[in-house]
């Protein structure tokens, strides 16, 4: 960096690109001994919690495991959705 403000580049430091991008890089060895690359994006994930209410220190989730061909359908007690996020927002960021 230095190199290119001696040739007169105004160049400031923004930091690790993946923090820029809003994706979080972490490189580790898999089990296998393998390198894996894992990637996040803690605030994305953040905000869509948010939309969702989901974001209480209440909030809790538990695995559900589920057959993939079985198809879903409404639970004919549960109440109908209340509006409280705009779906497409959420899921189409």
């Amino acid at each position: 960096m230095e190199d290119m403000r001696a040739i007169g580049l105004d160049i400031t430091d923004k930091g690790n690109v993946s923090d820029f991008l809003g994706v979080k890089i972490k490189k580790k060895i898999g089990p296998d001994g393998q390198p894996t690359i894992h990637l996040t994006q803690p605030h994305l994930i953040d905000s869509i919690l948010k939309d969702l209410q989901l974001d209480h220190e209440t909030t809790s989730s538990k695995p559900t495991p589920m057959s993939n061909s079985r198809i879903l359908f409404r639970h004919s007690s549960s109440k109908l959705f209340n509006g409280h996020f705009h779906y497409r927002s959420v899921i189409g960021r």
